[in-house]
C-alpha cells in the first residue's frame, strides 16, 4: 500500500506540474501585476498540495486558533520548521495567498522550485550578507502592499525534539511594518519522509496561536519579540508532544 502511495504520489507531482505549466506561462504573459499572477498560481497550488496530502494519507490534527488561517489580511507568519513539507502543509492550510521566505536551495529543487517560483517566494543565501538585506526589504515592501509573508525563523529544518531559537533578524519583517504576527507550530512533520527516505501516512499537529500585535504590546526591539514568539512556538510544540 505504502509503494503505490508513493508511485502514486511521485506521478500525481510529475503530471499535475506539466499540464499546469501551460497556465502558468500564460499568466506570466497575461498579466503585468505580479501579484494577480501569484495569486491565481497559488490557488493552483493549494489544490495540488491537498491531493498530495490525501495521496500521502496525511492527518492534519489542528489545535488552537485555527480560524487566524482563514483570515484575510497582510500578516507575518512565524513558526517552527521540521519537514520539508512543512510548506505544503501550509499552502492546504492558509486560505490567502502567502509569499515565503526560504533558501536558495529551494528553487533548485525539482518541481518544487519552480512551483515557488511562481508563487512569489523570496529566496535567501545564507552567506551572503548583503544579498540578507535585500531579502528582509523585499518582504518588508510584500507586506506594506498587502502580501502576508511565511518565515522560519530557526533558519534550518531542526532534527531536535524541540523548538530552537529564532534569529531575530527576520523579525524586521513585523517591526517594520507593525503587522501583526501569528504564530504556528508543527509537530511530527519530519514522519512524512525525513525519518524514512519515503512517504509514510502519518498523523502530525499543526497549532496556530492568536495574532500578536507588536503596536499593542511592550515588544520593540527585534530580540525580545523573537525571544517571544519563540517561547509561544515552543509551547504550542510541547502541548502537541505531550498530547501524544
Amino acid at each position: 500500500m505504502i509503494l503505490i502511495r508513493n508511485c502514486t504520489l511521485v506521478l500525481y507531482s510529475l503530471f499535475a506540474t506539466l499540464f499546469s505549466y501551460p497556465g502558468r506561462i500564460y499568466l506570466k504573459l497575461k498579466y503585468k501585476d505580479n501579484r494577480e499572477r501569484y495569486n491565481k498560481n497559488y490557488y493552483k497550488l493549494k489544490k495540488i498540495c491537498r491531493n498530495i496530502i490525501s495521496i500521502i494519507g496525511i492527518e492534519v490534527d489542528m489545535h488552537g486558533q485555527v480560524e487566524e488561517f482563514r483570515r484575510n489580511g497582510s500578516f507575518m507568519y512565524a513558526g517552527n520548521h521540521r519537514s520539508n513539507f512543512d510548506s505544503i502543509i501550509l499552502i492546504a492550510c492558509i486560505e490567502q495567498p502567502i509569499i515565503f521566505i526560504g533558501k536558495d536551495e529551494i528553487r533548485k529543487m525539482p518541481i518544487i522550485g519552480s512551483w515557488f517560483i511562481d508563487i512569489g517566494a523570496i529566496f535567501l543565501k545564507r552567506e551572503d550578507i548583503k544579498a540578507s538585506i535585500q531579502v528582509i526589504n523585499k518582504g518588508i515592501e510584500c507586506l506594506k502592499t498587502g502580501y502576508s509573508v511565511v518565515i522560519f525563523p530557526e533558519g534550518k529544518r531542526i532534527k531536535t525534539n524541540k523548538v530552537e531559537s529564532f534569529k531575530p533578524g527576520s523579525f524586521k519583517l513585523a517591526t517594520k511594518t507593525n503587522s501583526e504576527i501569528i504564530p504556528f507550530s508543527f509537530f511530527n512533520t519530519e514522519e512524512i519522509f525525513e525519518r524514512r527516505s519515503y512517504f509514510y501516512p502519518s498523523k502530525i499537529g499543526l497549532c496556530v496561536a492568536k495574532p500578536i500585535n507588536l503596536e499593542k504590546s511592550n515588544l520593540n526591539q527585534t530580540g525580545d519579540v523573537a525571544s517571544y514568539v519563540q517561547r509561544i512556538v515552543s509551547d504550542m510544540y510541547e502541548y502537541m508532544k505531550n498530547s501524544n
